[in-house]
Parts: C-alpha cells; structure tokens; sequence
C-alpha cells in the first residue's frame, strides 16, 4: 500500500520499514525468504523522495537478494525467476500499465491463490479496451491512407501503427479514446513535417514551406511542391 499511496501522490512516511530492521540496523535475514515480500519492497523502494535513506538501503537489500533468487532455480520456480528478473530490469512503475496487464493476467492466473472472479473481469476489462483500440487505430490507417502517402510523399516514413502507440503510452483508459485519436494524427504530422526537412525540401523550399506555415497563408504556397501542399 505504501507504492500505491505515493504513486498517487500521498505522501507516506517510509518510517514504517524501520520495523524491518534488526537492532543494528540491518534488514532482517527473515527477509531473505519471502520472495513476494522482497518484491513489494523493492518496488516501494524506488517510491524514495531525496534523503531517505532507509528507501536507499532497502533497494540495495533487495535488488542484492532478488538477484540471488533469481540466478538459483532452488530457491524459486520459473514464473517467479521471470517476474524477479523483469522487475530488476524495469520497476513496475516505469513499465506501461497496457503491457503490464498483458504480462501479468497469465502470471496471475498461475498462482493457486488466484480468484476465478478477478481473473474474468480482468481478462473482460481488458478484451473490451483492446477492442475500442483496434477501433481507434482504425480510424487512424484510413485518415493515413487518405494521403495516398505512397505516391504523394514517397519520402516520409510509414508510422501510424507507432504513432498510435505513443499516444496509447500517454493515457489507454477507455474516455480518451478522441484524445488518443487526436495526438496520433499530431505524431503523424510530426512525422511528415521531420521527413520534408531532414530528407526532401532544398534550401529554399524549406524557406518559403516555413514562412507558409509561420504566417498560416495559403498565399504562400505558390512555387512549393505539392507533396509540401498538402
């Protein structure tokens, strides 16, 4: 609950883990077993605000201990090896929560203590969401495909697919389906504006193509080529 509560920006005191400390000021060997324990910890330790110090040590406790776990198949099986390993080369709070969900339902559904109920609405929450992307994404290769990019701007990379993803990267909850829409094609343009300058205007194209588009005329536009009228 700790990484939970300052993730959504309420600060808790990281006091709390004090009572994981032996009298010298050690973590616990207790520690060393609890292999999901380590993991919340870890994870919660990289929730730190400058000097905290018990933050610091705690990641260095159990990054030292999940690495350990993770290179011995005794002391774990292979769902967990995999799950330590993933969380060591990326936290959980780095990672996309879109790719996290689809790591993690299988994961979950492995563990004996699972509930059948959680396990079908996630997988019915995430079927529906990823459907209303397929939907969005779309829309986004017919708008594409409306520039006949092929033939009008054969320079320009062909990048809507990953357009997309980075606007899904920014927010995938379902009510900013129009947002996730908009930024796309905001990326695109990006795109075809960075080509034209990188790897097709002359010198004075790009000149006349940019006073076109800093005054916002179409009185401008005459003598540019038309792949740049578009």
């Amino acid at each position: 609950w700790f990484r939970l509560m300052r993730q959504h920006g309420f600060f808790v005191s990281s006091d709390i883990f004090s009572t994981y400390k032996d009298k010298e000021g050690r973590f616990k060997e207790s520690l060393e077993k609890d292999v999901h324990g380590l993991l919340e910890l870890y994870e919660a330790a990289y929730m730190f605000v400058p000097g905290e110090g018990i933050l610091d040590d705690a990641l260095v406790f159990t990054r030292t201990c999940l690495d350990e776990i993770a290179k011995n198949p005794s002391l774990s099986n292979s769902a967990i090896s995999s799950q330590i390993r993933e969380a060591l080369t990326q936290p959980l709070h780095k990672r996309l929560p879109r790719l996290e969900a689809l790591r993690y339902i299988p994961f979950y559904q492995q563990q004996a203590s699972h509930s059948e109920t959680l396990l079908k609405l996630a997988k019915l929450g995430f079927n529906q969401l990823q459907s209303l992307h397929k939907k969005e994404l779309s829309i986004i290769s017919k708008w594409w495909k409306s520039f006949d990019v092929a033939n009008n701007l054969p320079y320009a990379r062909n990048r809507p697919v990953e357009c997309y993803f980075w606007a899904l990267a920014v927010y995938f909850e379902p009510q900013y389906s129009e947002s996730r829409v908009f930024l796309s094609r905001f990326f695109s343009i990006q795109t075809f504006l960075d080509d034209t300058y990188d790897a097709y205007g002359t010198y004075e194209e790009l000149e006349q193509f940019t006073e076109a588009i800093q005054r916002w005329s179409i009185t401008c536009l005459d003598g540019l080529p038309e792949s740049m009228k578009l």
